[in-house]
C-alpha cells in the first residue's frame, strides 16, 4: 500500500512539473505573439506593408533572403570544420546545414534561445558522435560567436556612438548592459572549457536539483557518465585549440555569419527604393539592436527588437515606411525561419519520440 502511494505522488509530481512547464512555454509563446501582433495593428503596420509590396524593389527582397540563407549555409561550414577535425567519419553537407537548421530554429522560439545547443546535441549524438565530442563542438562555435558578436559590437559601438548619442541617446546605456551579458556569457563559457573541477561541481549541482524535482531518477550514474565524459571533452578541447588553421577558419566563417544577419536591414532598406548607400551605418545600427537584444528573455527578443529597430532606423526611414520596414525586416531575419525550422523540424524528428 505504501509503494503504491509513493508510486501515485511520483506520477503527480511529475504531472505537476509537465504541467508547469507547459503553461510557462505557453506564456512566453502568447506574450511574444502578442507583441508581435501589437506591432503588426499599431498604424495598421501589416496592412500597409501588405498593400506596399508591388511597389517594393522584388531584387532586393531576394537579396535579403539569400543573406540569410547565406547566414545558416556559414554555420553549417563552422559546425562542419570542428566536426572534421574531432570525428573520423565523413557527413554529407545537407547533415551540418540540418544542424545549423534545428539550431537557429529552436533558438528562435524558446527565452534566451536556450534550447538551440541541445537540440544540436541531440541530433549530433542521434547520428553517432560521441556526447563529450557533440558538446564541444556546440560549445566550441557558441563560444567563437559569442566572442565575434561581442568584438563586433565594440567596434560598431564605437564607430556608432556619436549618431546614438544625438539621435537615442537612451540607447547607449542599454548597448552597455547587453555588452556585459555578452562578456559575462564569454567568461562562463572560457572558465568551463578548462576547468574540470568547476564542471563536475557545476553538474553534481544541477544533477541534485534535478534529482529532487524528480526529473531525473539515478543520481549517481549520471554524475559518474558526466565524469567519464568530461576527460574526452577536455582531451578534445586541447585538440582543437591547437589547431590554428581550424580557428582562424571558424572565425572567418563566424564574421562572415554575423555579416550576413545584419545586412538583411541594408536590404530592406534598399528595397523601399532609397538611393543612398548606407551600409556601414545600417549594420552597426543592427549590431547596437543585436547588442540590446541580447538580454531580453522572450522568443526571439521580441518586443526589445523591434522597438529598438524603430528607435534606431527612424535615421534611415521616413515616419510613413519605419513600421512596415521593421515588420519586414523581423519576418525576413526571424519568423522566417521559424516557419522553414516548423516544417523542417516536423521532418527531422518525426520518428524520434525523445
Amino acid at each position: 500500500m505504501e509503494n503504491s502511494n509513493i508510486q501515485t505522488k511520483k506520477i503527480s509530481d511529475s504531472k505537476l512539473i509537465k504541467n508547469i512547464k507547459k503553461c510557462a512555454g505557453t506564456i512566453f509563446a502568447l506574450i511574444s505573439a502578442s507583441i508581435l501582433a501589437y506591432f503588426c495593428l499599431c498604424d495598421n503596420n501589416l496592412i500597409n506593408l501588405i498593400n506596399i509590396i508591388p511597389e517594393l524593389n522584388m531584387f532586393w527582397i531576394i537579396i535579403a533572403f539569400c543573406s540569410l540563407c547565406l547566414y545558416w549555409i556559414s554555420e553549417s561550414l563552422i559546425v562542419k570544420e570542428i566536426t572534421k577535425l574531432l570525428c573520423y567519419r565523413k557527413y554529407p553537407k545537407l547533415f551540418f546545414f540540418k544542424i545549423a537548421l534545428i539550431g537557429q530554429y529552436f533558438n528562435s522560439i524558446t527565452p534566451l534561445g536556450i534550447a538551440g545547443q541541445p537540440m544540436q546535441i541531440l541530433e549530433l549524438c542521434k547520428n553517432s558522435i560521441p556526447k563529450s565530442t557533440a558538446i564541444l563542438i556546440t560549445t566550441r562555435k557558441f563560444f567563437v560567436y559569442q566572442s565575434c558578436l561581442n568584438l563586433y559590437s565594440i567596434i560598431c559601438g564605437i564607430f556608432y556612438y556619436g549618431t546614438m548619442k544625438v539621435n537615442c541617446p537612451e540607447i547607449i546605456w542599454m548597448m552597455w548592459i547587453g555588452l556585459i551579458c555578452q562578456c559575462f556569457f564569454i567568461f562562463l563559457i572560457l572558465i568551463f572549457s578548462i576547468n574540470k573541477n568547476i564542471i563536475l561541481k557545476t553538474s553534481e549541482f544541477i544533477i541534485y536539483i534535478l534529482y529532487k524535482l524528480k526529473l531525473i531518477k539515478n543520481q549517481n550514474a549520471i554524475a559518474q557518465s558526466i565524469e567519464n565524459n568530461l576527460t574526452s571533452f577536455i582531451q578534445n578541447n586541447k585538440i582543437l585549440s591547437k589547431n590554428k588553421k581550424t580557428n582562424i577558419k571558424i572565425y572567418l566563417l563566424t564574421f562572415l555569419q554575423i555579416t550576413f544577419l545584419f545586412m538583411i536591414p541594408f536590404f530592406v532598406f534598399k528595397s523601399f527604393n532609397h538611393d543612398s548607400f548606407p551600409i556601414i551605418q545600417i549594420i552597426c545600427a543592427q549590431s547596437t539592436i543585436n547588442t540590446i537584444s541580447s538580454f531580453n528573455p522572450f522568443p526571439g527578443a521580441a518586443g526589445t527588437a523591434e522597438k529598438s529597430f524603430v528607435t534606431l532606423f527612424s535615421v534611415f526611414f521616413t515616419i510613413q515606411e519605419i513600421g512596415k520596414a521593421m515588420l519586414l525586416s523581423r519576418f525576413i531575419s526571424c519568423y522566417f525561419t521559424i516557419l522553414v525550422g516548423t516544417v523542417c523540424s516536423k521532418l527531422i524528428f518525426k520518428n524520434n519520440k525523445n
